[in-house]
């Protein structure tokens, strides 16, 4: 029994009874409070609507005494949220609640019980909406919504009641509401043929004439056509209108197909269209349409065959089943031959069908008017098939299946759009073990292979099911290997030409365009998973404003199907077919050169992507035309092409290396790396280079051997497969000298340096670099230039040469803006920071590494900002700041894992130790340090190794183990000594001088607190 009532005077029930809100502003908040009912209403908004734009000064105190005295009044249910309250009732406790549900009700019953739903729906009412409540803009809009409601819910009792056969009993009550709503269509009606069959015919027509004056003067329209339809048939005394029982009402058609046998899965498309009955929220007098459209196939048919049958009970009224054939190979059917049928199954005799299509739609919705029937139109091409089959009356349900996505029916009509596509994978084996029956378990552990075959259609299914059944000894993987030959050969039955999944498939086709079948077929060549408008286009050799009419008839038809915005692909089984019927079709001069603007599509792409986020990456030039591809507007937008196509852009180096062109393979490999290195997608670099590496020794271009051979030999460093990456550096340096290409034997030597410097043995770096820059002098390579200054920097910052290495990466930087390289920048910045911090400056070195973190941030650029984010975390921490040098440690910890990458991963555990040693944190430190150690001995770098070991000596000193602590300082002493790491080694001389001191050996102690001070100076220039 409700406790709150909307439905007239705004009142609150307690136990004495019934009580209304006395003050006009509480009275309001209680309102807009029950009409927001479960949902957080703000201070702010009650503000607004009490006072608008000029509220006064004590407005929220206000309203806040206004509630507490109404949760006085009422109680527990109204409850103060973080910005606002919330009044908490149930279901049954708002009388406008109960009336919603009560006449949604009412729409599934039959006649008698319905009437009795929605009489008692409007017995709650007592007087207008929300009567005694100040107008705001919530109120006014619920009492408009909520009239329009009652006036819904009468208009529906009138429809009950002339189908139960109360007209004398209706017809006063008909008259006050239409003298109320004089212009209010269906209530006119009801009252016309109220009269009309109370034998009132002459009243029944004044009422028309009155009608159409009042509409005529007032809005200068005449009424519409189904009033004007009811009208005439007054005039003409339609035997039709004589009684609800006449033969028309008479006629209960029960016309839908058979029930489908082994119907599984489709959970949630059955809960959808369960929802269409009864729906609260629903609009009022609004026929429930619904669109299920998909591609061949799919089971759109059996989808609304199970669900009519399982409903049929709810539509008291009959069931209305037609194939329209909008995809057979006859002609498709005419919305009259439809209309005809349906008049005639619901009682019209075939001599007073009408010829004429709209005056036979207006008799098919006379005759529905009242009546609660389900509408199947089956096999619809066009929303012109289906319109004027569309009821009039809201008891009516239509389902409409089509290959197409009728997007006009839902746009013009008001249809809900629900896609079928195929079954996953535990409905398909579903399926299938229900097809095959108990003769097949011992195979059972084949069902899933033929399932993915069959790629979870339901016809290509229940075809396979059939052909093992009428085969009972053939062995499942015998027909299995069949399928993986050709899987549209053998998904037919025999002797059945049409019972095919091709045959579905050319139904669909035979309703395209040319335009449309010709790039239909081309999209059978795409090697990747998806595709966007532009590679279509490409594709077709077409623009795209060309291209993109012909998709959107694609994706119309269900031919391929747009699954996320701006990417398009087809079905397993569609793209087979597409590819059969280019190869068919289309000569093979033609198919290649379809293809080959594909892959120059995607290889410009990934070049101007290329040019924007790594211009300093040594690359050879691309062999195809400007503007054969997508141009980026930024470096973001770069990055998000490249991300987005990956999958496409690995399918055409895969089908290059496989078939050719194999310059395209071998230019998108060496274009990618870049790419493949700033996002630390090492497996997929892997498999680039490889890749790569086989295109071009297929098509004997030495520089391109060359530049496969350095990507190798970059992924080896990137991993910590040192031993490899020198091998293969070498390799790539020979092969650049027989190449004649200078810029890539410097970025071999100076690359080579990289992996001795990780490894420790910075004299050899450095050597590296310097001979590096030696050659790029005589080349004039800037970004090999700025390459070659940025590592030296790093070389001389190890080596405690700081001044020097303020020098050199001050140039580095200046060189990567002036070519656009922000990642280039970003890695100068991080080297800067660094440098800084060794200098004192911690606060400029803060900024510096925080700016590199942004820029590698803006571009996507991973690498970079993971060294960003481990030197900010040092700088922190050599600030105190171990918090947040353990939070920045944490992220870059999680990225290298991500990648996989070791030597940012031990780097990262380091650091963390240390962070946790400053917060006071032993046993977690102590474990940090053990990782960290473990990690850098599996990425074979000395460096790393003797950071973890001082790590672990300073967590042991803290933990009052200063033996311990001296043997692993030590230890990283004698490495940081062996590869020249000065900065280190001074840093490890003052953490043994603490120990020795802790020991009580104080000469020892003041020798390495002299060794320090040495090292330091000599470095500070």
């Amino acid at each position: 029994m409700a406790r709150f009532r909307l439905l007239g005077p705004v009142r609150y029930r307690t136990a004495a009874g019934w009580s209304g809100v006395r003050a006009a502003q509480p009275r309001a908040v209680l309102a807009l409070l029950l009409v927001e009912a479960g949902r957080t209403v703000s201070v702010d908004r009650l503000v607004d609507e009490l006072w608008g734009d000029r509220p006064p000064r004590t407005a929220r105190n206000t309203v806040q005494g206004y509630v507490m005295r109404l949760r006085r009044a009422v109680g527990g249910p109204l409850l103060t949220r973080e910005r606002g309250y919330e009044l908490v009732i149930g279901d049954d406790d708002l009388d406008s609640a109960v009336f919603e549900r009560l006449t949604a009700g009412s729409r599934t019953r039959a006649a008698p019980e319905a009437l009795a739903e929605v009489e008692r729906a409007l017995t709650l009412w007592d007087g207008p909406a929300l009567a005694d409540v100040p107008p705001t803009p919530t109120v006014t809009a619920e009492a408009a919504r909520l009239e329009q409601r009652r006036l819904a819910a009468l208009e529906h009792r009138c429809r009950l009641q002339l189908r139960l056969g109360q007209h004398a009993e209706i017809v006063h009550d008909l008259a006050s509401l239409v003298a109320e709503h004089p212009l209010r269509e269906e209530l006119r009606a009801g009252l016309m043929l109220a009269l009309y069959r109370s034998g009132r015919r002459a009243d029944a027509l004044a009422s028309y004439r009155q009608c159409h004056e009042l509409m005529t003067a007032e809005l200068g329209i005449e009424p519409g056509p189904d009033l004007r339809e009811l009208h005439r048939a007054i005039l003409a005394d339609d035997p039709g209108l004589r009684s609800a029982e006449g033969a028309a009402a008479a006629a209960v058609p029960a016309q839908l197909p058979a029930a489908v046998p082994g119907f599984t899965g489709r959970r949630d498309h059955l809960r959808r269209l369960d929802s269409l009955l009864g729906a609260p929220g629903a609009e009022p007098g609004a026929v429930a349409v619904v669109a299920v459209t998909g591609p061949p196939g799919v089971g759109k048919t059996a989808l609304v065959t199970h669900w009519a049958h399982r409903v049929r009970d709810r539509f008291p009224d009959g069931q209305l089943h037609l194939d329209l054939r909008g995809y057979a190979s006859d002609p498709p059917g005419r919305p009259i031959d439809a209309l005809t049928q349906f008049l005639i199954a619901l009682g019209t005799p075939a001599d007073q069908v009408p010829t004429d299509v709209d005056a036979a739609a207006r008799l098919y919705r006379s005759r529905l008017a009242g009546r609660r029937v389900l509408v199947v139109l089956d096999n619809a091409n066009h929303p012109d098939q289906v319109r004027p089959l569309l009821p009039g009356d809201p008891g009516c349900v239509v389902l409409v299946t089509s290959r197409d996505q009728l997007t006009g029916l839902v746009a013009r009509d008001g249809a809900l759009g629900h896609r079928l596509g195929v079954l996953a994978a535990d409905e398909a084996r579903t399926l299938l073990e229900g097809l095959l029956g108990p003769a097949r378990d011992a195979e059972a552990r084949h069902l899933d292979r033929l399932a993915e075959l069959c790629g979870g259609l339901p016809l290509a299914l229940r075809i396979a099911a059939a052909n093992l059944t009428g085969n009972p000894h053939r062995p499942i993987t015998a027909y299995l290997d069949r399928l993986a030959e050709d899987r549209l050969a053998h998904l037919a039955v025999d002797g059945d030409p049409q019972t095919t999944v091709r045959a579905a498939f050319d139904l669909s086709y035979a309703a395209l365009t040319p335009a449309a079948r010709r790039l239909f077929r081309l999209l059978g060549l795409v090697p990747g998973p998806d595709i966007d408008a532009g590679a279509a286009a490409a594709l077709a050799g077409a623009p795209p404003a060309r291209a993109g009419p012909l998709l959107d008839e694609l994706c119309r038809a269900h031919l391929i199907e747009e699954y996320r915005a701006g990417r398009l692909r087809l079905h397993d089984l569609l793209r087979d077919y597409a590819e059969d019927r280019c190869r068919q079709q289309d000569p093979a001069p033609r198919r290649a050169a379809a293809q080959r603007r594909l892959y120059d599509y995607y290889l410009a792409g990934a070049d101007a992507a290329a040019r924007l986020l790594y211009p300093d990456k040594l690359r050879l030039p691309v062999p195809v035309a400007a503007g054969a591809g997508p141009v980026p507007d930024d470096p973001a937008a770069a990055l998000a092409w490249l991300d987005r196509e990956r999958p496409n852009l690995f399918a055409v180096l895969r089908a290059a290396a496989a078939s050719g062109p194999a310059a395209v393979g071998w230019s998108l490999a060496d274009t990618l790396r870049g790419y493949l290195d700033i996002r630390l997608r090492f497996a997929d670099w892997q498999t680039a280079t490889e890749l790569g590496y086989a295109c071009a020794v297929a098509d004997d271009v030495p520089a391109a051997r060359a530049a496969a051979r350095l990507s190798l030999a970059a992924l080896h460093w990137k991993v910590g497969r040192y031993r490899d990456a020198l091998a293969t550096y070498a390799e790539a340096s020979e092969l650049c000298d027989r190449a004649g290409w200078p810029d890539g034997a410097a970025a071999a030597t100076g690359n080579l340096g990289l992996v001795h410097q990780e490894l420790g043995y910075l004299e050899r770096a450095a050597d590296c670099y310097v001979r590096a820059l030696r050659m790029i002098e005589h080349t004039g390579w800037r970004p090999g230039r700025a390459n070659g200054l940025g590592n030296l920097a790093e070389i001389y910052r190890r080596m405690g040469r700081l001044g020097e290495a303020v020098t050199a990466i001050r140039e580095a930087i200046a060189i990567y803006r002036s070519i656009g390289s922000r990642g280039g920048e970003a890695g100068g910045l991080v080297t800067l920071a660094r440098v800084r911090c060794d200098l004192g400056g911690h606060r400029l070195a803060l900024l510096l590494a925080g700016r590199a973190a942004a820029l590698a941030r803006g571009i996507g650029d991973q690498r970079h900002e993971l060294e960003a984010l481990h030197t900010l975390a040092t700088v922190h921490r050599s600030g105190g700041g171990h918090a947040e040098a353990a939070r920045l440690h944490g992220q870059a910890l999680e990225l290298a894992r991500a990648a996989d990458s070791r030597y940012p991963q031990a780097q990262a555990l380091t650091g963390l130790a240390l962070a946790a040693d400053g917060l006071a944190d032993p046993e977690r430190a102590a474990g940090y340090a053990r990782d960290a150690l473990r990690v850098a001995r599996q990425a074979d770098s000395v460096v790393l190794e003797c950071e973890a070991l001082a790590a672990a000596a300073v967590i042991q000193l803290g933990q009052r183990r200063p033996e311990r602590a001296l043997g692993y300082a030590a230890q990283a002493l004698r490495g940081f000594q062996r590869t020249g790491q000065r900065v280190a080694e001074a840093q490890t001389h003052r953490l043994l001088e603490r120990i020795l001191r802790e020991l009580g050996l104080d000469r020892q102690a003041e020798a390495h607190h002299t060794r320090a001070v040495r090292l330091t100076s000599s470095g500070s220039g």
